[in-house]
């Protein structure tokens, strides 16, 4: 990573710039600290894809920040990638928020009321 071309991460915190995500030792990685506000930068790097995943459900905008800046930050990634994983957690989200309505319609409700 010492080339110019080295990635740029954020801290999901603060959004203050950071060099690293981790550094590493022969028996040892630890997470960078955020020089601005003290916290780690991104601890979703140590997550498991269903935990993101579950955490952009509920929302948190530390995850979205995550996957936006840090997550692929050392590949090229377009927009495209990541509007299609938005609308996916963002219809996921409206699905399972209808589901909990209560005043939900039914299956055979919801075509009651289109045919009239």
């Amino acid at each position: 990573m010492s080339s110019s071309s080295a990635p740029c991460y954020i801290c999901t915190m603060c959004l203050h710039p950071c060099p690293s995500l981790f550094t590493s030792t022969p028996s040892l990685i630890q997470l960078t600290r955020c020089s601005s506000c003290g916290s780690v930068v991104d601890e979703y790097v140590e997550h498991e894809p269903l935990l993101v995943v579950v955490d952009a459900l509920i929302q948190r905008p530390k995850v979205f920040r995550h996957v936006v800046f840090n997550r692929y930050a050392n590949r090229r990634i377009g927009a495209k990638e990541v509007i299609k994983y938005l609308a996916s957690v963002s219809l996921l989200e409206g699905y399972l928020s209808y589901q909990a309505s209560p005043t939900s319609l039914t299956s055979g409700d919801f075509w009651l009321h289109c045919s009239h």
